[in-house]
């Protein structure tokens, strides 16, 4: 009997593929652990299913460990959400699992660790602080020269995470209700790093072995930070642009430094305007929003499957076979409120090179969620005969989209 142990939120993704292997396997015991409000997506399929308020807390999850365990060990730990990763590391490393152990996953992860390590190893990165508390911001900004860019040493999706201009622009946040978000109420550790002019890429790539089985290098349309609540995304480069092989080679660095060995990483590059790459981030995770479709519709791969194979090592089942043409998303910013109407769908379909549209909420829905690079109203997929064609299909888009709101909920904004 193959015992696997779940740690997970919503992610349908993950659902979806080990309650199939539930079904159609006799010989698996699947174990949850995730928060009450998640668990009726687990309770009518997987053996056992456990509770806990926060997946973070490791002490809290060794306790829980100790006692699942009673009831016989486990052959792999999978944890495919942000906040799952270490903890996930952590179990495996104290209870002798085998998969990424805690170090990878800290440096993965944790954002100060991940630059201090980066370098360390001499990988080019921002400058960057540690800032305990919001009060020490100035400090950092004088330090490192405005503008400087705030953020949690952990979480994702741009949660939380603040370009600071000035220190006037500092005070203007920090004497506004809501301005720093959850940086003042959280006592958690964060980071300050110099914002710079650049260009901004993501490589995502799944390991097995301490070999690539597979990369895929994109260009986001504009960075971010800067794209945030904004009509954006990124398109798949050629393995002949000139500054694809400049890219994975950081990356083969990146993973030598951490010990990546098996499963998915998303690396976010940036390029100055001198030609130099930095290293941004890197998540040991599938990236967000479109860009796990994006790269299915050009490869005709799933990252997810082949990832989550990978994670109870089994054969990744991945056979690429790409399509012509330059293949990518754009995001269309959603916003708190109550939908009255939006751009018909019909408008954007219409449009050359649109693949398909992915809408993520419906005309009186009620949408209270919190910013995020990955708040949007619908992803747009297309595949264009060139990149030079990319900015031409954005700016159309660009004079189709609207949304219209009957009421807003600011409390999230």
């Amino acid at each position: 009997m193959l015992r696997i142990l779940l740690i997970n939120s919503d992610k349908p993704e993950p659902i979806q593929f080990f309650q199939k292997d539930k079904e159609t396997n006799d010989s698996i015991n699947i174990s949850v652990i995730t928060r009450s409000c998640y668990a009726p997506l687990y309770s009518h399929w997987a053996d056992h299913v456990y509770i806990v308020d926060d997946v973070t807390d490791l002490t809290v999850m060794k306790s829980l460990m100790l006692e699942i365990l009673k009831v016989g060990p486990f052959d792999h730990i999978v944890s495919t959400t942000e906040k799952s990763i270490l903890t996930g590391g952590f179990l495996r490393s104290y209870f002798g699992i085998a998969g990424p152990g805690f170090e990878t996953a800290l440096y993965m992860t944790n954002k100060l660790a991940m630059k201090t390590k980066l370098k360390m190893e001499g990988i080019p990165v921002a400058d960057f602080l540690c800032v305990s508390q919001v009060e020490d911001i100035p400090a950092a900004g004088e330090k490192l020269g405005w503008p400087i860019i705030v953020k949690p040493a952990l979480g994702s999706g741009a949660l939380n995470t603040f370009i600071i201009h000035s220190l006037d622009h500092y005070e203007d946040l920090y004497s506004t209700s809501g301005g720093l978000g959850e940086l003042k109420k959280n006592n958690s550790l964060m980071i300050a790093e110099k914002c710079i002019e650049m260009e901004e890429f993501h490589c995502d790539t799944l390991y097995a072995d301490g070999e690539i089985l597979f990369v895929s290098i994109s260009k986001y349309t504009v960075p971010l930070l800067k794209g945030m609540a904004k009509i954006q995304g990124s398109f798949i480069l050629s393995q002949n642009d000139p500054v694809y092989a400049e890219i994975l080679e950081l990356q083969k660095s990146v993973a030598q430094a951490f010990r990546i060995t098996d499963g998915p990483g998303h690396l976010e590059i940036y390029r100055t305007h001198s030609g130099e790459l930095i290293v941004g981030e890197i998540a040991m995770r599938i990236g967000g929003g479109g860009i796990s479709r994006m790269i299915e519709k050009k490869f005709n791969i799933s990252l997810w499957e082949s990832s989550l194979n990978i994670s109870v090592y089994r054969d990744p089942n991945l056979t690429v076979n790409p399509i012509e043409g330059t293949v990518g998303y754009f995001s269309l910013p959603c916003r708190n409120g109550t939908i009255k109407e939006f751009t018909p769908i019909e408008e954007w379909e219409k449009l050359a090179g649109i693949l398909e549209v992915e809408l993520l909420y419906q005309e009186g829905d009620v949408v209270d969620e919190k910013q995020s690079s990955s708040f949007d109203l619908a992803r747009l997929y297309f595949c264009l005969e060139n990149e030079n064609e990319v900015q031409h299909l954005l700016a159309l888009v660009k004079q189709t989209y609207y949304l219209h709101l009957t009421e807003d909920h600011m409390m999230n904004q």
